[in-house]
């Protein structure tokens, strides 16, 4: 019942309203809180008819609803709205509505609206009056309204306010173009009177390179109604430069689009103009340095995209632009450098540090990659913010890398023939002692059992054993000077083989023949067989073209090593196999082995596994290079195997089956080599310790033949035993021995506590007959350096002068 009597008020008053407002010729506008309207009069004014607006949002129809400031209304600051949240009426305000591009000034008065009883309004009532026109596009008042004269004076003080204030030089113009006002900025800055400038007097201020262009884009203007805008120079009064300024003018129209006057204004741009003309020089330095230079400049975002880069990479890589932009120029580094360089530029952008990496570039020219060194930076603001982008160069360092890795080579290449060099120093001066010792080895018991012999004193059965103690000696130097005197003619290519027929199977079957007896002597089994064709034959007759004597020499010293190096009990095996023009002759030993670091130098001159002077094996060291060059002259290759220490070796030695008609003779150098009182030691006990038996022999029997009693030992353990219980007065040692050599023995001794012997007088009497030798002897604490072979008088009158002492 409420609801329908609240409806019929409505009604009733709005009604009411409208009449009133329609005697007044006034418009009216019934308005909800939320906007809605639900009565109006006169809304022509605003260019609708009233089905348009009924039912409508006030802020839906108009697009702009502002004050007389041209400042915007929102629903909630709406006058309307306020009305309803103070219940207090607004009057006399001035408002402009606009539908679209033209507006028109209302003054309202607004009134709220209560139902019987009510304390809140239920709608407000806004009645309005006409009281001029506008343009969005300035905002200024059109046509005079109600008390327009006072408002207009009001404009006009405001206007000239404003324009004397810009900083701009502001003018306006008549529809034809004559310029009828100049803001107080454009005398100051022409120095000219109103006189002088309206008109077209303005236009002699213009630059004459610009003036015609600006007339012509002005009287463009002028003609079609179009905007005005163009950039040209202004002479200065002050100092009668010329400065360039933005010129721009927009006409003002009436409500039929009639131009009735133009408003315009010059901005100074000179300040920018110049810093563009600076930036476009220095952008155009930039671009010409970056065209010349022998370089790549780039340009790029932080995800690589390249933005820019100048032609000697396009020339380079053989891409358009184009292509770079979209990655291409990834497929131009080397495979080998592109995830290294990805990652350290992923790294560079993570870090916004200097990026720079050494990578390999592909040249489309011949497709050679070239080394160049990669360096870029982020681009910083002002401020110092990085903007994501990266400006870098690619510098070719090819010729210097190359030079570097040539370095290196050369370097490489000098350190390893230092090295080279230092091993074949270490392994002369290790051969000469090895040599030093193995020559004097044997003429130690030679020449003392000859001066022996000499004095008549030996009994048949010793004279007997002095002969063959020096025949066998003396033969062991033949063998040793030989392989010198071979190793000589190789050296110097002087070394000639006697051509012939050789059965190679007689030659292998007579160098076994030699070693048997040394086999036998250590129970060592030596097992030989022929293969030929996959067939085992007891015999067979196969020919090839060599010296026999020197062939015989390389299965003899193969065969002599085997033995040599396996202990007792084990197994030497000679394999004969024929392969295809080849015959392949295998000796095959349970010995000592070889060690994988030595293996490779196996046939170096001078070379032994172990030179120290513990070692248990004698020789030179020349036996297997002896046999590799032999081997070679015949047209073979020698190799060795070894699966380690310990577990034996193979001689491997690959002959040609040659025809017997290619024989040939060469001279052969033929060297023969030619080898050259009485103090008494009675109650001198001494100590001779000799791993050598003929050695220890030799100076045994010397030294008692003076009168002394001799204690013979092979070993350095065995002279520590028997210093304890004998209580020698003199020792006279070996240095070079197996397990314990001379210089331990001393050190330990020495050790001991006098009354124990730790003092004993010591003789080295040794092979290592180098100055370095004799003073290493003499620093570990012998008394006394002497070289074998040495004179059993010099020996004796050694062992007198110590006692004396």
């Amino acid at each position: 019942m409420q609801k329908e009597e609240t409806s019929s008020h409505l009604i009733v008053h709005t009604k009411s309203l409208q009449t009133t407002s329609k005697a007044t010729e006034d418009g009216m506008l019934l308005q909800f809180a939320d906007g809605t309207i639900y009565g109006c009069n006169g809304i022509t004014h605003l260019g609708y008819s009233p089905n348009e607006v009924i039912g409508e949002k006030l802020f839906d129809l108009c697009s702009n609803i502002i004050d007389i400031n041209g400042i915007c209304y929102t629903h909630d600051n709406y006058p309307a709205t306020l009305v309803f949240q103070t219940n207090k009426a607004v009057q006399n305000l001035v408002i402009g509505f606009c539908k679209s591009s033209d507006g028109v000034w209302l003054e309202l008065n607004f009134q709220p609206l209560y139902l019987p009883g009510a304390t809140q309004p239920y709608a407000v009532v806004s009645n309005f009056s006409v009281v001029g026109h506008f343009t969005i596009l300035n905002c200024l008042r059109d046509i005079s309204y109600r008390e327009s004269q006072p408002a207009l004076q009001s404009s006009e003080l405001s206007f000239q306010t404003l324009a004397d204030t810009m900083p701009q030089l502001f003018w306006t113009t008549l529809p034809d173009g004559y310029h009828d006002y100049f803001n107080k900025r454009w005398f100051e800055y022409t120095g000219m009177t109103l006189e002088q400038t309206q008109g077209w007097g303005w236009s002699h201020l213009l630059h004459p390179d610009d003036r015609q262009r600006c007339l012509d884009i002005w009287n463009e203007s002028l003609r079609t109604g179009k905007d005005y805008n163009i950039e040209y120079r202004f002479k200065r009064a002050s100092d009668g430069q010329y400065r360039w300024f933005i010129g721009r003018a927009f006409p003002l129209r009436d409500k039929d689009g009639k131009i009735i006057r133009w408003f315009g204004s010059c901005t100074d741009i000179d300040d920018t103009k110049r810093v563009e003309q600076a930036l476009r020089e220095s952008e155009e330095r930039y671009r010409i340095l970056t065209e010349v230079a022998p370089q790549v400049v780039w340009m790029s975002t932080d995800d690589g995209r390249i933005t820019y880069c100048n032609q000697y990479w396009l020339d380079y890589s053989g891409l358009s632009m184009e292509q770079i932009i979209n990655y291409q120029w990834v497929h131009v580094i080397h495979p080998e450098d592109r995830e290294r360089v990805i990652k350290v530029w992923k790294q560079a952008n993570h870090d916004v540090d200097t990026y720079e990496a050494e990578i390999r570039c592909r040249r489309a020219s011949d497709g050679v990659y070239r080394w160049f060194i990669a360096r870029g930076l982020p681009i910083r603001d002002d401020s110092g913010q990085i903007i994501k982008k990266w400006v870098g160069v690619a510098i070719d360092i090819d010729d210097r890398k190359q030079a570097e890795i040539e370095r290196e080579k050369l370097l490489l290449s000098e350190q390893a023939a230092r090295a080279e060099a230092e091993r074949a120093n270490r392994v002369k001066d290790e051969f000469l002692a090895v040599l030093s010792h193995e020559l004097r080895t044997p003429l130690n018991p030679i020449i003392g059992w000859v001066k022996l012999l000499k004095s008549g004193k030996l009994n048949p059965q010793k004279a007997q054993e002095a002969l063959n103690t020096i025949e066998r000696n003396a033969k062991l130097q033949v063998n040793l000077i030989e392989d010198l005197l071979d190793v000589s003619r190789i050296l110097r290519g002087k070394l000639t083989l006697n051509i012939t027929c050789v059965d190679l199977v007689s030659v292998i079957s007579a160098a076994i023949d030699t070693v048997s007896l040394a086999a036998e002597s250590k129970s060592i089994r030596i097992h030989g067989f022929i293969n030929n064709n996959n067939s085992t034959q007891n015999n067979s007759n196969i020919q090839i073209t060599g010296d026999a004597a020197r062939l015989q020499q390389v299965f003899w010293n193969l065969l002599s090593n085997a033995i040599k190096f396996t202990p007792s009990g084990g197994q030497v095996e000679v394999k004969l196999l024929i392969e295809g023009g080849f015959v392949k002759i295998a000796v095959s030993d349970t010995g000592k082995g070889i060690s994988p670091d030595f293996l490779p130098h196996i046939f170096d001159y001078f070379c032994q596994e172990d030179s120290t002077t513990t070692r248990k094996f004698g020789g030179l060291g020349l036996g297997l290079a002896i046999v590799r060059n032999l081997v070679e002259l015949h047209g073979g290759t020698v190799e060795a195997h070894s699966p380690g220490i310990n577990q034996g070796a193979t001689f491997s030695v690959r002959l040609p089956i040659l025809s017997c008609a290619e024989s040939r003779l060469l001279n052969q150098d033929v060297i023969n080599y030619v080898s050259t009182q009485n103090p008494s030691l009675a109650g001198i006990r001494v100590l001779t310790v000799d791993d050598d038996q003929d050695s220890r022999d030799f100076i045994a029997f010397a030294l008692e033949l003076h009168g002394a009693e001799v204690i013979k030992v092979s070993s350095a353990l065995e002279a520590l035993q028997v210093l304890t219980s004998s209580k020698p007065h003199v020792l006279v040692s070996d240095i070079g021995m197996p397990s314990m050599d001379g210089y331990e023995l001393l050190r330990q001794i020495r050790m001991w506590a006098p009354e124990n012997g730790g003092l004993i007088p010591a003789i080295a009497l040794t092979a290592f007959a180098g100055e370095y030798d004799r003073q290493k002897i003499l620093d570990a604490g012998f008394i006394l350096h002497m070289a074998k072979p040495v004179e059993p008088l010099a020996l004796t009158e050694a062992i007198t002068r110590l006692i004396r002492v």
